[in-house]
């Protein structure tokens, strides 16, 4: 599903017609961005990323500026110090946000609404603040969020997409339309994905 993602973001980039999917040869002659698809056990961004500089795959072993997709439910659970004992500090985030970027995606009406998700998002400097039914301890730099994206879907039935939503519309039957791109949609239904 990454590479048809992948694919269908370098046609939407194209200006003229569906490019397809692109040869390893095919990307260095473009004009379009190439598009790295990291594949990783890790299960913390910030070992993610750095399995991923140091696959030795960009050779110097930082490589380019990793862009992580995000919902502002994940934003919460990166922040959070429990998933990085023993110290719970979130000081192994720092050469994480340093070097690589957060896209993040508000999830208005289930995570509160936008004002209150840019709240949380605009307390990343620094103090503590209790939220979301856990004690988040804060220990952010505000430089972190100027490393960040934050974006909402404003209309449709894009408007809070998580790939939760999705199983569960395709377990009760429902279309996914608009929650996926039309080439994710036919591949789900060609292998019967999330029906069970």
């Amino acid at each position: 599903m990454m590479y048809i993602l992948a694919a269908e973001l370098r046609s939407a980039l194209a200006s003229e017609g569906p490019a397809g999917p692109a040869e390893p040869s095919d990307v260095a002659a473009s004009p379009l961005p190439a598009i790295d698809i990291g594949v990783t056990s890790q299960p913390y961004f910030h070992l993610k990323s750095s399995a991923i500089e140091g696959s030795g795959i960009y050779g110097d072993g930082r490589g380019p500026t990793q862009i992580h997709i995000i919902g502002y439910d994940t934003l919460i659970r990166l922040f959070d110090t429990k998933y990085y004992p023993p110290s719970h500090s979130l000081a192994v985030l720092a050469p994480f946000l340093a070097r690589h970027r957060l896209r993040v995606h508000l999830r208005p009406g289930q995570w509160g609404e936008r004002e209150r998700q840019d709240e949380w998002i605009g307390q990343l400097g620094g103090g503590g603040k209790e939220g979301e039914g856990m004690l988040v301890r804060l220990e952010g730099k505000k430089e972190w969020v100027g490393r960040m994206e934050v974006v909402e879907a404003t209309e449709g039935r894009g408007v809070g997409v998580s790939s939760s939503r999705v199983r569960k519309a395709l377990r009760e039957g429902e279309g996914v339309e608009g929650l996926v791109t039309d080439g994710i949609r036919e591949y789900i239904e060609r292998e019967g994905l999330y029906t069970e």
